[in-house]
């Protein structure tokens, strides 16, 4: 076993959790600049409208990857496991299924969203002065489907065995050169959304290039063979009911934002959807921290799983949970403060400048219930909970949130859009908390 797997057996908990948080984190962080400064651009250059394409993209893009994540989360968390229990051949195996599904799903799902391109914009929310805008920079992205979804599997096969560093590194790389040619061929070039679109999926390019590159070079704990990628449908099966959850969550973040969409150009028009977009855009932005702290600290619950040591899984949940709710009050300050600042860097638009402050500061008041909620259903994802993880999913997005913006929102317009998030959140956080301390008495007291 490598070095990396090795330091998983540690007892001090705390670095574990900051040594493999901080890059997860940053990688995330990074790699989300991507939506964020394509936002910034098409503010200044084409404006509200733009924007509005992209929200209406944004939950295509969520799709996709929610897809890439329904089997390569899973396969981590069982990577994770084997390592713990010293299998190397059967962690070779699962990454290779992994690559071998997405690679499959991916090129269907490209000739698929080609065929089928106009149809699915309306249905998310494309409006006549919008399609042409969404179109531009869609298509872009569905003839690059295999890079962005590779890219989002391979990650997860690296943060397993520890290689967080590699991430880190390659996500800066990529997002520096977004930085770079996004303005290129938008400003320079005149070439639009499409433009923007192509500087985006060249970035993605770039991170897969170096990770295939530092695999080949045998840098990695896991080394996959010819007959690893041959499919075994019953350990991807197994791969996609404990990336179930994973893939809940996002689609169901990508169906909401469908629904968001709908409410929020019947009741604020094109502006409606590019001022609410915008501050949902931020809100995801802020999450990541939380992201990168479940993808930091599953590698380390799923090894001290493997090798039965409870103890350990107890104390990196209690300091992950802690550390999550003190950014989470951080953030909501910090957005309390700045809120105008961050939105006049979107552009002048005057709706937007007008608009999104409230929007953004209501979004905000929910992080620390989401933050809990993430942590829990990262943690039930690592020790293999399947159906406690998936009902987590379940429970916030399709049982309260939905029901509850469309109330909402039927009664006070965009100001129910805004309440439904927190209210929503709050609902799930108090069912989740009664039930998580039964679970500390069961089974992380054993």
């Amino acid at each position: 076993m490598s070095t990396k797997v090795k330091e998983l057996s540690s007892n001090n908990i705390k670095t574990l959790v900051l040594k493999y948080s901080f890059p997860a984190i940053m990688a995330l962080l990074i790699q989300s600049l991507y939506n964020i400064i394509d936002t910034i651009y098409v503010g200044h250059a084409i404006g509200g409208l733009g924007i509005a394409a992209m929200t209406i993209v944004y939950p295509i893009q969520l799709l996709m990857l929610a897809i890439a994540n329904l089997i390569a989360i899973g396969g981590g968390a069982l990577i994770s496991i084997s390592l713990g229990q010293q299998d190397l051949e059967r962690a070779n195996k699962i990454a290779g299924n992994v690559i071998t599904t997405v690679v499959a799903v991916s090129i269907i799902l490209t000739i698929f969203s080609l065929i089928y391109i106009e149809p699915i914009l309306i249905v998310f929310g494309a409006s006549p002065k919008i399609y042409p805008l969404a179109k531009q920079y869609v298509v872009v992205a569905f003839f690059c489907m295999i890079i962005t979804m590779l890219v989002q599997a391979v990650y997860p096969l690296l943060r397993a065995e520890g290689k967080l560093k590699i991430i880190m590194v390659t996500t800066f790389i990529s997002v520096a050169a977004n930085i770079m040619l996004a303005p290129i061929f938008l400003f320079y070039l005149n070439l639009g959304m499409w433009g923007v679109s192509v500087a985006t999926q060249s970035s993605k390019l770039i991170i897969l290039i170096i990770v295939v590159m530092y695999y080949l070079k045998g840098k990695t704990t896991l080394q996959l063979k010819l007959k690893h990628y041959i499919p075994d449908f019953k350990l991807i099966f197994t791969a996609i009911l404990l990336g179930l959850s994973s893939f809940l969550r996002a689609a169901g973040a990508s169906f909401i934002n469908i629904i968001i969409n709908y409410l929020a150009f019947k009741y604020g028009g094109p502006e409606g959807i590019a001022a609410f977009g915008l501050a949902y855009r931020i809100i995801i932005f802020l999450f990541m921290p939380f992201l990168g702290l479940i993808q930091g600290s599953q590698p380390i619950i799923g090894y001290n799983l493997g090798a039965n040591r409870k103890n350990n899984i107890k104390k990196t949940l209690n300091f992950t949970m802690s550390l999550s709710l003190c950014l989470a009050f951080v953030f909501l300050l910090f957005v309390i403060i700045f809120v105008h600042d961050i939105v006049q860097v979107f552009g002048n638009n005057p709706t937007i400048i007008r608009d999104t402050p409230k929007y953004l500061i209501g979004l905000t008041l929910a992080l620390p219930f989401i933050a809990y909620q993430a942590i829990i259903s990262g943690y039930l994802q690592a020790v293999g909970k399947i159906l406690a993880s998936n009902v987590v999913t379940i429970l916030r997005q399709f049982l309260f949130y939905i029901p509850i913006m469309l109330i909402l929102s039927y009664f006070y317009q965009m100001n129910g859009l805004t309440a439904s998030y927190a209210i929503s959140n709050i609902t799930t956080f108090i069912i989740l908390f009664i039930w998580f301390q039964k679970e500390k008495k069961t089974f992380l007291s054993k």
